[in-house]
């Protein structure tokens, strides 16, 4: 029997700890056969920076061409992208859609199922036995990135993302790597064209959105993400869901301009927005904006992202060099603090948008061993919001689960590294939400699907490379990387910081010397 077809049945007994995302994925399942995914339609993600598109996180991006941009549309309906649309529907699994197929061959939900469920996806079904009616679809979820713009060099990031790991290329070179690693193949400055493209195309596609993701770099200071939070306080669009991915980090942007990083009692929402203007530069007008935003109720919902993958203080500050825990916390208790204050203000019939706090636990090597301690983390914050929102559920996660730089991949780590996974994943039994429709237990505890894609990240470290000379190589590069990243960065050493990976850091040490034998003899 072909198990990717075989419908999940839910148990009677179990019905009520089985959320509506899981479900929604498993009614997708049904739907969409094979090879269809609605992201392919009703999705986009756009680096305006190098005039790139893809359809969702998992396909690599392609190149926006000029004949592309002289259609309406053309930074999403591109020609490629009509290509892979056309094979789909003819029931071809494309390759750059292989994440997902990997991960439905032993019968497992994949993303394709999951996004396919949720809201921006619903029209998607309406035209599903009529595609051609699609071929210049206007798109329901857009991500969108302006420029590469941070101040973090996070060890598993690209020049292409930030302006800080270009500066450190340009200085040092490439990493050393068997394979040179991020090479900058093109530094020529930004070209506007794209950009310029997507202000003339916004205004038509916006009433239609229903989902608006800003990305970067770090896009609380960039200029462009400024100008459509300006737009959204004057055009409120309240049937979108809007969010925005930062790091919570700005250090030389976002510090008061009384030079203090700790929080400040503050005990009404006009205060809070006060408190926004006195961060400087843009990051304080990207706070303030969104405080604005929430205060008037402009959008369906926001959700701050923050890309954080541990909680462990030397662990984050090692593997995203210009990190600062302490101010991420301040951040964090920032938006807890306004939320509880939001929540004072509905009780007084007043209609607010509160800001989700969505963590980004990128799942690699270098957070798997302190997983255990960030989702006890989640779950105390998530018992924590009880007491000052009670309606709905304000803290999420996901582990999105990391395969390049290859060395950097979980499935290259010794199968004793796999008891931390498990280790998480019976934590999250242990912890999980007890009834999604009891008005306090769906608050606490961790939703089926979030164990879900714990598992799937045990699933792929199980996936270690049967080539042997393809898994030293990974070793060697680990070391290679890491030893040199400490340097460039004046970082504490490895096995101070991973104490409890020391063995493992000895094996790539190991396979580095032996490499380097190789290559002279």
């Amino acid at each position: 029997m072909d198990t990717s077809k075989k419908p999940t049945v839910v148990p009677r007994e179990v019905e009520k700890i089985v959320s509506n995302y899981t479900t929604n994925a498993v009614d997708a399942r049904e739907k969409l056969g094979d090879t269809l995914c609605a992201a392919k339609w009703y999705h986009t993600s756009l680096n305006l920076r190098t005039g790139k598109s893809r359809s969702c996180y998992h396909p690599p991006f392609h190149q926006i061409s000029d004949e592309d941009l002289q259609k309406p549309d053309g930074l999403h309906n591109t020609e490629f992208k009509q290509q892979q649309r056309n094979m789909m529907a003819n029931g071809i699994k494309v390759s750059e859609c292989s994440y997902c197929w990997n991960t439905e061959k032993d019968g497992s939900l994949s993303d394709r199922h999951f996004r396919s469920g949720e809201e921006w996806a619903i029209d998607f079904y309406n035209y599903k036995d009529d595609l051609e009616k699609l071929k210049n679809v206007t798109p329901t979820y857009v991500e969108v990135m302006f420029s590469n713009t941070c101040q973090l060099q996070c060890s598993y990031c690209s020049p292409e993302y930030s302006s800080t790991w270009a500066s450190n290329i340009r200085r040092y070179g490439p990493y050393g790597t068997s394979i040179p690693h991020n090479i900058i193949t093109d530094d020529t400055p930004t070209d506007s064209k794209y950009i310029d493209k997507f202000w003339e195309w916004f205004p038509t596609m916006y009433p239609q959105l229903k989902v608006l993701r800003l990305t970067g770099g770090e896009p609380t200071i960039d200029k462009n993400v400024l100008k459509l939070l300006e737009f959204l306080n004057v055009m409120p669009h309240r049937g979108l869901d809007l969010a925005v991915t930062s790091s919570l980090s700005v250090r030389r942007f976002g510090q008061y301009s009384n030079g203090a990083d700790r929080v400040f009692p503050i005990d009404n929402v006009a205060r809070a927005v006060n408190r926004a203007r006195e961060i400087t530069g843009n990051y304080g007008k990207y706070h303030e904006l969104i405080r604005s935003i929430c205060m008037n109720n402009s959008v369906k919902s926001f959700t701050q992202y923050v890309s954080v993958d541990t909680f462990t203080s030397e662990k984050l500050e090692y593997a995203r060099v210009n990190t600062n825990m302490n101010i991420v916390n301040v951040g964090i208790q920032d938006i807890n603090q306004f939320n509880a204050l939001l929540y004072k203000t509905k009780q007084s019939d007043k209609t607010v948008t509160p800001i989700q706090l969505s963590y980004i636990i990128t799942m690699n090597v270098l957070n798997v061993t302190s997983i255990v301690k960030t989702l006890d983390v989640i779950l105390k914050q998530r018992e924590a919001q009880v007491s000052y929102e009670p309606d709905r559920q304000l803290i999420w996660f996901d582990t999105p689960i990391l395969t390049a730089p290859s060395w950097q991949a979980l499935n290259i780590l010794p199968r004793a590294y796999q008891e931390y996974v498990i280790d998480a994943i019976e934590f999250m039994e242990a912890n999980k939400t007890k009834d999604v429709n009891h008005p306090v237990e769906k608050l606490l505890g961790f939703r089926d699907f979030e164990i879900e894609r714990m598992k799937s990240v045990l699933a792929f470290m199980k996936t270690t490379p049967t080539d042997m000379e393809t898994l030293h190589r990974c070793y060697s590069d680990f070391y290679r990387f890491f030893s040199e990243y400490e340097q460039r960065n004046k970082l504490g050493k490895f096995e101070k910081v991973f104490p409890e990976m020391s063995e493992f850091w000895k094996q790539c040490q190991y396979y580095s010397r032996q490499t380097r034998r190789w290559l002279k003899n």
